[in-house]
C-alpha cells in the first residue's frame, strides 16, 4: 500500500521535513506552503535502500529522494555511480519527466522530490555543494540527440515516449535506458518501448549502426475510444529519416514522418503488440524490401526467407495475442495452427530489420 501519512495526526510524528528524503503530497486545499527554518547547505545523505523485503510494489531499488536545498541542482554534476541508470524520475502529477544525468543541464529545481534506481543497499548517496546551480529550466535535459518523440493522446491527456541514438549504448537495456514508471492517474493515457531484452522503457537509446531497426510500442488506452499516435521533435539524423508506425490489427505502415498524426480506435487496456516503430538508422529514405514470405495452408502458417531467431506473432482481429513463437532456421518455418476457431488472423514476422504482416483465414 501507498505510505500515505496525514501530517495533522499526532500519532504519525511528521513535525518536519527530512533533508535530501523525498515526498508525496496530496492537499485538501490548493493554496501557498512556506518552508520555515534554516536552509540546508553543505553534505546531505540519504540512506538509499535496495532490498526484496519491501511493503511496496514496484522494483526494489526504487528510492524517493529531493533536492534538500533552495538552489536547484544539475544532475549531470551528481555522483550517479549508486543508480541503475543515469535519469532522475520526476512526477509532475500526472506522470513522469525523465532527467537526463548524461546530458548536461539536467536541472532539478529547489526542493523537488525524485524517484531513483539504486543498485546498492544501505549506502549513503550524497547531495553536495558542487551540484548546486543557480538558475536553468528546471526538470529538463539539455541533452541535443538524434532522436524523436513519440505522443500517444486522447482528447484530454497525452504522453511520451523518446527514441535515440546514442553509440555508447546496447540494444538491450543499459543505463541510457529510463525505465517507464506508470502514472498513477487511471485516465492517463499510456506509451512507452520495449528494449530487445524485453523491458519497457520510456527513453530508450540504440547504437546508431543499424543493429536495431524496428521497435516493439506498447500503449494502454483508458477507456474505448479514438487515439492518436504522433511523432514529435525529430532531431538530427531523424528530422529528415522516414519514422513508419506499423498498425498490426489493420496491417497499415504509417509514415510518421510525412504524415505526423495517425488516429486509431483503441480498446481499453494494455496493447503489447498492435504498434511497431520500423526505421533505417544508415540513412535510406524507405524501409528494404524483404524477402520473407508468409502464407497459410491446411491450419498450418508457413514462413521462407526469414532468418534463425526472428519472432512470428499471431493475433486475431481484435489484436489480441494468440501465439507468440520464435523460429527455429532460415529455412521454411511451419507454426501449427490448426486448433484456433476459424476466422480471420494477422501473422507478423520481426528480425529486426524487416516487418512484415499479413492477413489469414483459418
Amino acid at each position: 500500500a501507498t505510505p500515505w501519512l496525514n501530517q495533522k495526526e499526532g500519532a504519525n510524528g511528521i513535525t518536519a521535513f527530512v533533508p535530501g528524503k523525498g515526498y508525496l503530497v496530496a492537499y485538501q486545499v490548493a493554496n501557498t506552503k512556506n518552508f520555515v527554518g534554516t536552509p540546508n547547505t553543505g553534505n546531505v545523505n540519504f540512506l538509499l535502500k535496495k532490498s526484496a523485503s519491501k511493503s511496496w510494489t514496484y522494483n526494489s531499488g526504487n528510492n524517493l529522494i529531493g533536492n534538500p536545498y533552495p538552489s536547484s541542482i544539475d544532475w549531470n554534476l551528481a555522483d550517479r555511480s549508486q543508480f541503475q541508470d543515469e535519469f532522475a524520475y520526476v512526477y509532475n502529477g500526472n506522470g513522469y519527466t525523465q532527467v537526463d544525468g548524461s546530458a548536461v543541464d539536467a536541472f532539478i529545481a529547489p526542493n523537488q522530490g525524485f524517484f531513483v534506481i539504486s543498485d546498492v543497499n544501505d549506502q549513503n548517496f550524497t547531495f553536495t555543494d558542487a551540484i548546486r546551480v543557480h538558475g536553468g529550466s528546471y526538470v529538463k535535459s539539455g541533452s541535443q540527440d538524434d532522436k524523436f518523440i513519440i505522443r500517444l493522446a486522447d482528447e484530454t491527456h497525452s504522453d511520451y515516449t523518446t527514441i535515440r541514438l546514442r553509440e555508447q549504448s546496447s540494444p538491450q537495456r543499459d543505463r541510457l535506458d529510463a525505465l517507464k514508471f506508470l502514472s498513477f492517474n487511471p485516465e492517463m493515457p499510456q506509451v512507452y518501448s520495449r528494449t530487445t531484452d524485453g523491458i519497457s522503457v520510456a527513453v530508450n537509446s540504440i547504437p546508431g549502426n543499424g543493429e536495431v531497426q524496428s521497435i516493439s510500442l506498447p500503449i494502454y488506452a483508458p477507456a474505448n475510444q479514438t487515439m492518436t499516435l504522433s511523432i514529435e521533435n525529430a532531431e538530427g539524423m531523424f528530422g529528415n529519416q522516414p519514422v513508419y508506425l506499423h498498425d498490426q490489427l489493420t496491417g497499415v505502415d504509417h509514415n510518421l514522418t510525412a504524415n505526423p498524426e495517425y488516429s486509431f480506435t483503441a480498446t481499453q487496456g494494455e496493447d503489447e503488440s498492435r504498434f511497431t516503430l520500423h526505421f533505417s538508422t544508415v540513412g535510406i529514405s524507405t524501409p528494404e524490401t524483404s524477402s520473407i514470405q508468409v502464407y497459410t495452408l491446411e491450419g498450418r502458417v508457413y514462413v521462407n526467407g526469414a532468418p534463425a531467431n526472428a519472432q512470428l506473432s499471431l493475433t486475431d482481429i481484435t489484436g489480441r495475442m494468440i501465439q507468440r513463437v520464435q523460429l527455429s532456421n532460415t529455412g521454411l518455418n511451419t507454426v501449427n495452427v490448426g486448433n484456433l476457431p476459424h476466422g480471420v488472423y494477422v501473422v507478423t514476422v520481426n528480425d529486426g530489420k524487416h516487418l512484415v504482416s499479413h492477413k489469414i483465414i483459418l
